[in-house]
C-alpha cells in the first residue's frame, strides 16, 4: 500500500505549519498501518520549478545569464529540501524515497513522450488542455473513497464551474518545465501526476492532503485528465487558519515558518492531532499538551523503574498494545481525533489512575488479573 502526496511540496524555505501538517498527517498513517501490521510506503515529492526567473533578474534585460541564474536556483532548490528534511526528522517524520522531483530526467522525459503523443496535442487548443466530458469525470470521482464524506458533494458541484472545464497548458515565466520554446503550467503538469504513477507501475491507493482548496486547485483536474480512476482513497484536511483566521500561507510574511515554532516536537504533532480532520483550525495553542507529554513520560519511567520480586509476574505489556492498535485503527479510518481523545484516555485512565495505583496497592499479581478484566 502507497500513500502519495500531490501537489508537490514547493521547495521554499517558508515550510509553515500547513506543510507540517500534511507531513505529519502521512507520517502518523504510515506508522498506525505498521502497527497494525500493514506495509505502507509514503512517497515524497518535491516542485523543483516553483522559483521564477523574474524573482532573480529584470527579464526585459537581454544579456542576463539564464544559465547562471538557473544554476543557482536549482542550488537553492537542493538546499532548502536538505533544509526541509532536517526540520521533519526533529519531529519525527521520515519518508521512504522520492517519487517526484520535478527536474528528474525521468520525469521531464515523460512529460515531454506524453504531451508529444497525437491525442494529447489535440486536446490542446489555445494553449489549453480539454477535458473529457463532465460525465465521465464524474464516473471515475464516484468510484472514489472521499474522507470527510462530504467533500464528494463539494467536488460534484465542481462540475457546474466554468473555470474547471479546461487547464492552461502553459504559463509565463522562463523557469520551469520547458516544452515547444514555452514553459508548462504548473497544473497541467500535476494534472500529469497519475499518469506518471502508473508509468512507474506504483499503485495509488491513498491520499492525504492538507487544505480543502486543494479539491479545485489540482485534484478534480488529476481525476479529469486520467484515463482511468486515479486513486481509491482521498482524503482531505481543513485548512490551517492564522490568528487572523486566515489560512497560512509561505507568501505571508507574518507567518512563522516551521524552523521558528518553538514547541517540543511532540506537543506540535499532539495539538494537530486532536483537530478535527476535515475542518479548519487556528493556529493552535500547544500547552495543553505539555501535560499530557508530561504525564505519558512519567508512566513510562515508572514502569522502565518498576521490578517485580517475581520475574514471571511482570507487567502485561500486552495491554498497551492492545490500547495502541484501537488508536491505530482510529487513525487508518482518518478519525485523528479521536485517535488523539483514545490516546489521552489511555494515559490518564488506564495508566495513570487505574494499573499505576494498583501496582503501587495490591503488587503485581492483582493488577494482572485487573488487566485481563479490563481489556
Amino acid at each position: 500500500m502507497e500513500i502519495v502526496c500531490p501537489p508537490l511540496t514547493a521547495a521554499t524555505e517558508k515550510l509553515h505549519l500547513g506543510n507540517l501538517y500534511t507531513w505529519m498527517l502521512i507520517d502518523t498513517y504510515k506508522k498506525a498501518g505498521q502497527l497494525r501490521g500493514v506495509d505502507i510506503v509514503a512517497r515524497e515529492s518535491w516542485n523543483c520549478y516553483s522559483q521564477k526567473l523574474e524573482e532573480k533578474v529584470k527579464l526585459e534585460n537581454p544579456r542576463f545569464d539564464r544559465e547562471r541564474i538557473i544554476e543557482e536556483c536549482y542550488g537553492e532548490v537542493e538546499k532548502n529540501i536538505s533544509s526541509a528534511h532536517a526540520i521533519f526528522r526533529r519531529y519525527h517524520i521520515n519518508f521512504d524515497k522520492p517519487i517526484i522531483k520535478d527536474d528528474s530526467n525521468e520525469f521531464l522525459r515523460f512529460i515531454n513522450e506524453e504531451i508529444s503523443r497525437k491525442e494529447m496535442l489535440k486536446r490542446i487548443n489555445n494553449g489549453r488542455l480539454e477535458l473529457p466530458p463532465k460525465k465521465k469525470v464524474l464516473e471515475h470521482a464516484r468510484a472514489i473513497h472521499w474522507t470527510p464524506a462530504d467533500i464528494w458533494k463539494r467536488y460534484y458541484g465542481l462540475s457546474t464551474l466554468e473555470r474547471v472545464e479546461e487547464i492552461p497548458v502553459f504559463r509565463e515565466g522562463s523557469y520551469g518545465i520547458p516544452f515547444d520554446g514555452k514553459v508548462l503550467g504548473q497544473r497541467f503538469v500535476q494534472s500529469m501526476l497519475p499518469e506518471f504513477y502508473s508509468f512507474l507501475g506504483i499503485p495509488t491507493i491513498n491520499l492525504v492532503i492538507c487544505g480543502n482548496d486543494i479539491l479545485t486547485k489540482w485534484i478534480y483536474f488529476m481525476i479529469a485528465n486520467s484515463e482511468f480512476t486515479p486513486f481509491d482513497r482521498v482524503g482531505l484536511s481543513g485548512l490551517v487558519l492564522g490568528k487572523n483566521k486566515r489560512k497560512l500561507s509561505k507568501y505571508d510574511s507574518q507567518i512563522n515558518t516551521i524552523a521558528e515554532i518553538k514547541d517540543h516536537p511532540d506537543n506540535v504533532r499532539l495539538g494537530l492531532l486532536r483537530q478535527s480532520f476535515g475542518k479548519d483550525f487556528v493556529h493552535p495553542d500547544f500547552s495543553q499538551e505539555e501535560k499530557l507529554r508530561t504525564k505519558a513520560l512519567n508512566c513510562l519511567a515508572f514502569f522502565k523503574g518498576y521490578t517485580s520480586q517475581n520475574e514471571e509476574h511482570k507487567f502485561d505489556v500486552g495491554s498497551i498494545k492492545r490500547a495502541s492498535l484501537e488508536i491505530a485503527q482510529d487513525i487508518r479510518n482518518l478519525d485523528f481525533q479521536k485517535a488523539y481523545l483514545n490516546f489521552r484516555k489511555f494515559v490518564y485512565d488506564t495508566i495513570s489512575k487505574g494499573v499505576i495505583p494498583r501496582i503501587r496497592l495490591n503488587g503485581i499479581d492483582r493488577v494482572l488479573c485487573y488487566l485481563k478484566l479490563s481489556f
